[in-house]
């Protein structure tokens, strides 16, 4: 009985050591990926569990608000307890957006890193 043809070309032993086959092209691709999506989401929930404490702590500032206005004893009070207020508030929301900015500029860089990796590997001789 005669075997049927196969639409596969095999490669002999000399030719799989030198020649990378089409799937083995894609692993700098797959690493770089892994290695990017992983430190994104590291990095992402840092920033989110940042944002989440800066909106916490505000939230008790502003509620805070009411009850300081509510004390003073006249309009000039309050109006200097409002704008001490504000002036905090832009401090503090500047501050938090200058740290997320920074962090955010971080991902930037572990992807850059985890792409010169990828290439540097890619760049390798396949033994």
């Amino acid at each position: 009985m005669r075997e049927p043809k196969s639409s596969t070309r095999r490669l002999d032993d000399e030719s799989r050591d030198t020649a990378p086959l089409p799937f083995d092209l894609w692993n700098p691709v797959v690493a770089f990926g892994a290695e990017w999506n992983s430190r994104f989401v590291e990095q992402w929930a840092s920033m989110s569990g940042e944002w989440q404490a800066f909106v916490k702590r505000r939230l008790k500032e502003d509620l805070k608000l009411g009850q300081h206005l509510a004390a003073a004893k006249g309009a000039e009070e309050m109006w200097k307890i409002y704008i001490d207020f504000w002036q905090k508030a832009l401090r503090e929301y500047a501050h938090e957006f200058a740290l997320l900015s920074k962090k955010a500029g971080s991902v930037l860089e572990t992807g850059i890193e985890a792409g010169q990796r990828s290439a540097e590997q890619s760049a390798m001789p396949h033994h």
